[in-house]
């Protein structure tokens, strides 16, 4: 027999010692803990009462708040001076001093947003390990949607503020 004929029937011949069925596999079948995994998660789990927020989260979420806060006083006392820098550079142009001026107040505005968004952060993974503890996360839920606000808010007056510097 010639190479020509053996190389067709080459494929053939290794499939078969793939389908051998010599040697104990195990079943693919679900295991006895994996029935009993869904068993578990269908029967759905009491919420905590309301009553059992623990303290120390109180505290936590307490002073990621006065930090938010802290932070809004910051922006508050930027936003003025951006304000004005911005209205300053009206009729001037792209790369003047005055839009150079109103740019850096933007920037410095800007900066004065790190805490917000780091008590976001936190906030955020406090969240998360009350989750995982199955106390109540309501006071961290009303924390989160104020900071989402605070957050917004600072969005759209520093959008305002680049878009009025880039019609310019």
């Amino acid at each position: 027999m010639s190479l020509r004929h053996i190389l067709p029937c080459l494929p053939i011949l290794l499939i078969t010692g793939c389908t051998s069925n010599a040697g104990d596999f195990p079943s693919l079948a679900k295991r006895p803990i994996e029935t009993r995994g869904e068993a578990e998660a269908a029967a759905p789990s009491a919420p905590a009462p309301a009553s059992s927020v623990d303290q120390a989260i109180l505290r936590r979420i307490e002073a990621i708040m006065a930090r938010a806060k802290g932070g809004e006083a910051d922006f508050e006392g930027s936003l003025g001076p951006a304000q004005k820098a911005v209205e300053s550079a009206k009729g001037a142009g792209f790369g003047s001093e005055g839009w150079i001026n109103a740019q850096m107040a933007i920037s410095a505005l800007e900066m004065t947003r790190g805490p917000l968004k780091s008590a976001i952060a936190d906030l955020d993974e406090e969240a998360r390990s009350v989750a995982e503890s199955g106390v109540s996360d309501g006071p961290i839920v009303i924390a989160q949607a104020r900071l989402a606000a605070m957050d917004a808010r600072q969005n759209t007056l520093v959008e305002d503020l680049i878009n009025q510097l880039s019609s310019r």
